[in-house]
């Protein structure tokens, strides 16, 4: 027993005291920590009661700030690109009993049908964007609102003429929202009925954005059909005029498992039923930042407006009737035809002063000296809680060499890559499955349907790939990707895919042109071999010595 005593450590008195804490960002008695008491709530505690407002700024801010606006775009372009994600079917033979010569001919009619689909705006409800456009609209959904909702539809009827009868309809995430606006409870938040393991059930979407309340038929709901019209069958709007009222809930799923709704949000807590905009962190500092500026503005733009001071020792008698008898007006008058009687502050101008005057100058110092550092700092934070470097964030490249600015574009793209894969699995993804769904029954492909409603992830298996990362140094990256081949620690398809070309459309433009050459009786130009010069900075290209 005396052996078990002698092993347990000292506690001192000290460290029983009241408010003794193992982590000091704990302590509650620490005056600097003393009134930080946040609440320990939920994720949908948090977000849900402050939605409105955080997305309200949050898009007021991407409209009149220059800053988010940039960065939103910048998003945009190193996430969707113009082309939007480019899809290289992969299905899983081994998992389905096939060979690789049967994955490839299959992968080739996925990627054809894919393309015919994905391209025309008929993938679209209102006919305006195509699948790429889609996708840039719902990545600044996720962006500045939290996320996006899209209704997969189906032209059962055909009055669409389209060859697919697969469609999404865009709808903001303002309109999900409780039924007459009731309070959350377990079951019902955000406008997501829920099951008792929190999967969604249904949604509960307003048929009109509540922002359009005050128009008259503002609904483009489809279920809403009556329509009034005008002498000459002008449309006026549906006759409905309180579809902002009115909500419809939509099914999760079919009986069959289909989707009927596509929740694109980022999921950053267990138990987070709606997202929120990503400049939550930094909407603050921005927006202090652009009064700050504006006040910066007006202070100089004022100050602009003074060239210089004259001095003017006033009489003593003129004092006393200053103070005494002169009249406020007789006053002003004779200050106005002294100043009429002057010149102007113009280029070349020679001013007569009045005896006893003096002409001061006007140093205002706007803005202040230490604006622009102070600026600069605070945009170097808000760039890291944007997850860019601050070169890519400012699109200000001065200061960098080709180590600072390929580190700078590789940490963005790090980021940019984890949103592509999340678009891919959330969105791109399950647009796929849809369509698959519809190609397999429609007898586009030669898969029976029993056997992919058993195994669609095996079938729908693919890889995604964004816009190209571009290149700062195009000579080094070629010769790193040279290497990287004969060693085989890469693939022309990765080596491609960073371009944003398909290795196997680029071998066939190569048979192509090597064939049209001949026809021509064209020479060809030998193949050529990149080098590496000592010192790793030069590359320079030599004729293979095969030749």
């Amino acid at each position: 027993m005396s052996d078990i005593i002698r092993k347990i450590p000292y506690v001192g008195a000290d460290q029983f005291r009241p408010g003794a804490v193992a982590h000091q960002a704990a302590d509650l008695t620490d005056r600097a920590l003393a009134t930080w008491l946040p609440a320990l709530s939920s994720a949908d505690a948090e977000i849900l009661p402050e939605f409105g407002p955080l997305t309200s700024r949050s898009r007021d801010l991407e409209r009149n700030h220059p800053m988010v606006a940039g960065v939103v775009q910048t998003y945009a372009d190193g996430i969707v690109g113009p082309k939007g994600l480019r899809f290289s079917s992969k299905p899983d033979y081994l998992r389905l009993g096939k060979d690789r010569q049967w994955a490839a001919e299959l992968a080739r009619q996925i990627e054809a049908l894919w393309r015919e689909a994905t391209e025309s705006t008929d993938i679209d409800a209102s006919r305006t964007q195509n699948l790429a456009g889609l996708t840039d609209t719902a990545l600044r959904g996720v962006l500045l609102s939290g996320g996006v909702l899209a209704l997969p539809r189906w032209d059962k009827t055909g009055r669409r003429g389209s060859r697919f009868k697969t469609y999404l309809q865009l709808v903001e995430i303002d309109r999900l929202s409780n039924p007459q606006e009731a309070p959350d409870s377990d079951r019902l938040r955000g406008g997501i009925e829920l099951d008792r393991e929190g999967a969604p059930v249904a949604y509960y979407v307003r048929k009109a954005h509540p922002g359009d309340a005050h128009l008259a038929g503002a609904s483009l709901w489809p279920y809403t059909r009556r329509l009034r019209t005008a002498p000459g069958g002008v449309i006026l709007g549906t006759a409905n005029l309180m579809s902002a009222y009115e909500w419809e809930r939509i099914p999760a799923r079919t009986p069959w498992g289909r989707p009927r709704v596509l929740h694109l949000f980022r999921k950053t807590r267990p138990g987070m039923t709606r997202g929120k905009t990503f400049l939550a962190p930094i909407m603050a500092d921005l927006k202090m930042l652009g009064h700050y500026k504006q006040t910066e503005m007006r202070a100089a733009i004022v100050n602009a407006m003074v060239a210089a001071f004259v001095e003017t020792p006033l009489p003593e008698e003129l004092l006393s009737q200053l103070f005494g008898d002169i009249e406020p007006d007789a006053l002003s008058d004779l200050l106005a035809q002294r100043q009429a009687a002057r010149p102007g502050l113009n280029g070349g101008a020679i001013l007569s002063l009045y005896p006893g005057e003096k002409l001061e100058s006007f140093n205002p110092n706007r803005p202040a000296g230490n604006y622009a550092p102070f600026v600069d700092k605070l945009l170097s934070e808000v760039a890291v809680g944007l997850n860019l470097a601050p070169s890519i964030f400012l699109k200000d490249f001065r200061q960098n060499n080709y180590s600072s600015a390929r580190a700078d574009a590789l940490e963005s793209w790090r980021f940019f890559r984890n949103l592509t894969q999340f678009l891919a699995s959330y969105w791109n993804g399950q647009i796929l499955r849809l369509y698959m769904e519809e190609w397999v029954n429609d007898g586009l492909l030669p898969i029976d349907p029993e056997d992919y409603y058993q195994f669609p992830a095996a079938y729908c298996r693919g890889r995604w790939d964004g816009p190209p990362r571009g290149n700062i140094d195009p000579v080094k990256e070629a010769t790193a990707d040279k290497i990287k081949l004969e060693t085989g620690t890469t693939t022309l398809e990765d080596v491609c895919a960073k371009d944003g070309s398909d290795w196997e459309e680029i071998q066939d433009q190569q048979a192509l042109e090597h064939q049209r050459a001949a026809e021509k009786g064209l020479p060809f130009s030998p193949p050529t071999q990149i080098t590496v010069v000592a010192g790793g900075d030069e590359t320079a290209p030599k004729e293979d010595e095969d030749k």
